[in-house]
């Protein structure tokens, strides 16, 4: 045979084999044959590439081979195979559980929902080695068009220990069509993308295709740990139900016998444990819940829904000693800082805290990392001082390690913040907390100091992890509880001169501290134009056409005081005349009743801090005036919140002072009418017309 007939009938052989390949039922071929490939003008195929040559791609379609010329196409997507990639319609489907939710008939109990969860399965697997295997399953219908945001979903892990896969993800429509993710509908990406040393912390989103009224999305996805870690233990703290319906939410954690887990359930009931082999499986199971309504102040999501903490056995004293082992390994001093330090040796102990807590503030920027999104074990003080940025417990640790060297005892306190819900203290883990803050005993007394940023005055922590507890290191075990700090303070003083032609002359001054000394001290960062732009714009807030004047502007870099601002502006007539009387308000009182519109709340008023607000304003009336008419006195006084405002008549001025007092971070929703009743009564007072008379 020659090699001319030779070739030819190799060809041949290709060419039936293909034809064989592809006249396979279509089941087989869509499971094995699905890439994608996107035309410039809007079009793509679902297939295989077979070849790419030169310039030109050869793709399979279920009808042929066609030949595209590369110039015409934008991308091509070669999709990983996933479980159900093959089904088109409602028909193809094999799986049990989704075929039954597919015939499931409407009920009425959640149909205004934006959506419901027909199915959510959260498995845990904890093996001998230490390995660990989550799997989670979702399977929800869109009903409303507010529910058509559920189609985009992510989920995190940590790379370093970690591997994510998302097994599959698909929308059925109402029509019975099964249409499957595509791969650029994936992306996986670290979390915190602008701080490299904690980018093993990542996040996998997806948007599930047919995010439409109707639609169910079914998807599903694995994490799993690669090794264990005496840090970053098997654990998770998990919420059952949500703001919208939720049919069925399960949890099943498996552990082999020779292992324990402690738990802790809030508004779940004991869980069904059933021993088979070698390992015990725990399962909860939550059914019709019905969600609920979300509020303005509601209390962290965590803290609202069905609450369940589990982790591998452990105390709170191993713990702290893993960690708090970890703490000499990384005490490198730079030379740089170690010079700083020998020149602050000969002042006084509270100098030395003050410069040193300066120095951190401002020379290492805050990176917004939870410590539980990483390892809890600091960074070396070398490489934080390099990088210049750092989360709350390598720059916590970064003032520990300077304190240290100067002879001040400190120690790190691990803390939770109030968004990831309240400490379970029955579940030791160190993946529960998010933040740490520094504890300083000098002469005897003891300061809680929190670098986070060069907006914190010295003595303020985050208003995030006021009032909560936290796990001190190097203590064996033992718990402290951070405290409400009572300077939440705005003292504000005006004093207004008003004109016979309307105009209001105000100097105002406002004492600030905690937060709204944070607030302020952010100005710091700009040019002293925009500075007087940002003040200009916030004295145009206060009354349209104000003109700013001058103003002040105490150091906002001395991060041992608190901070004030100081200024005047005008305003053109800012009272109404009509014939001999003067009708004006109060300047700069603004309480309003807007977040008590609702009679009555479902959940609790939640805040971060407690409140204190001043006013004194004194308005001088022009002369040859004389006063009409003053607002009335107001006072309503209950433990959780306080008011009181008083109007007096001095001859040829008119002085209004209040106080506003909040002293409770969780108001009950028996007790919202009380909240409601002050915030009515305050409102009332921007409503006062003072009234002045021209002497005859």
């Amino acid at each position: 045979m020659s090699n001319k007939i030779r070739i030819y009938s190799l060809f041949t052989i290709f060419i039936i084999s293909i034809s064989l390949q592809y006249c396979a039922p279509r089941q087989i071929i869509e499971r094995e044959n699905r890439d994608n490939i996107y035309f410039k003008n809007g079009e793509e195929y679902a297939g295989k590439l077979i070849a790419w040559k030169n310039d030109t791609i050869f793709f399979w379609t279920p009808d042929t081979i066609i030949k595209i010329p590369d110039t015409t196409i934008t991308s091509v997507d070669f999709t990983q195979k996933r479980e159900g990639d093959s089904w088109i319609s409602k028909d193809d489907i094999t799986d049990p559980i989704l075929k039954n939710i597919l015939n499931l008939q409407p009920e009425q109990w959640y149909k205004n929902g934006g959506y419901v969860t027909f199915l959510r399965k959260r498995e845990f697997f904890l093996y001998d080695d230490g390995h660990s295997i989550e799997k989670d399953r979702v399977i929800n219908r869109i009903l409303q068009e507010r529910g058509k945001s559920v189609a985009n979903q992510k989920f995190t892990y940590l790379s370093s220990l970690e591997k994510a896969n998302l097994l599959f993800a698909r929308g059925i429509t109402k029509d019975g069509n099964v249409v499957s993710i595509r791969e650029n509908a994936i992306e996986d990406a670290p979390y915190f993308r602008t701080f490299l040393l904690y980018n093993d912390f990542r996040q996998k989103k997806f948007a599930i295709p047919e995010g439409r009224i109707g639609s169910i999305l079914d998807y599903s996805y694995e994490i799993t740990r690669k090794k264990d870690s005496p840090v970053r233990p098997f654990y998770a703290n998990l919420n059952l139900g949500n703001w919208e319906p939720t049919k069925t939410d399960s949890v099943i954690v498996s552990i082999p016998n020779g292992k324990k887990i402690k738990y802790k359930t809030r508004d779940i009931s004991e869980p069904t444990i059933i021993k088979k082999g070698k390992n015990t499986k725990y399962i909860w199971v939550v059914k019709n819940l019905p969600g609920k309504k979300r509020e303005n102040f509601a209390p962290p999501y965590v803290d609202i829904f069905p609450r369940l903490t589990f982790a591998e056995s452990t105390t709170w004293q191993n713990i702290d000693s893993v960690i708090s082992s970890h703490l000499a390994d990384s005490l490198i001093y730079p030379d740089e800082i170690q010079n700083i330090i020998n020149n602050l040796l000969s002042c006084k102990p509270h100098s030395i805290v003050d410069s040193l807590y300066s120095l951190v503030c401002r020379e290492i920027r805050f990176a917004p990392v939870p410590i539980n999104a990483s390892l809890p074990i600091p960074k070396s003080l070398k490489t934080i001082y390099q990088l210049k940025y750092a989360n709350s417990l390598d720059k916590t640790y970064f003032l520990f390690g300077l304190l240290k060297k100067a002879g001040i005892k400190s120690s790190i306190i691990l803390t939770r913040s109030k968004k990831m819900g309240k400490l379970v203290k029955e579940v030791p883990s160190p993946l529960q907390f998010s933040y740490a803050i520094l504890l300083v005993e000098l002469n005897g007394d003891t300061i809680f100091l929190d670098p986070k940023n060069d907006t914190y005055t010295e003595g303020y922590i985050s208003g995030d992890i006021q009032g909560t507890e936290g796990l001190v290191l190097n203590s064996a075990g033992k718990f402290v509880k951070t405290p409400v700090l009572s300077s939440e303070k705005k003292d504000i003083t005006l004093k207004a001169t008003l004109k016979p032609d309307g105009t209001l002359l105000v100097e105002k001054n406002e004492e600030l501290s905690g937060k709204f000394g944070v607030q302020l001290r952010r100005l710091k960062e700009l040019t002293e134009e925009e500075k007087r732009r940002t003040i200009e714009e916030e004295v145009a807030s206060i009354y349209p056409g104000a003109e700013l004047l001058e103003y002040h502007l105490s150091p906002l870099s001395n991060l041992t005081k608190n901070v004030s601002l100081s200024l005047k502006y005008r305003i053109k007539n800012f009272a109404f005349s009509a014939g001999r009387y003067l009708f004006i308000k109060l300047p700069e009182i603004n309480y309003n009743a807007t977040s008590v519109g609702a009679l009555e709340r479902e959940l609790p008023l939640f805040f971060d801090t407690y409140e204190t607000i001043t006013h004194k304003v004194t308005i001088s009336i022009p002369k040859g005036f004389t006063v009409y008419h003053i607002g009335k006195n107001r006072s309503y006084n209950k433990k959780i919140i306080k008011f009181s405002s008083t109007f007096q008549d001095n001859n040829s001025q008119i002085i209004y002072t209040d106080k506003f007092s909040r002293n409770s971070l969780l108001i009950k929703p028996g007790d919202y009418n009380i909240y409601r009743t002050c915030k009515q009564l305050m409102a009332e007072v921007p409503q006062e017309i003072l009234i002045c008379v021209k002497k005859k």
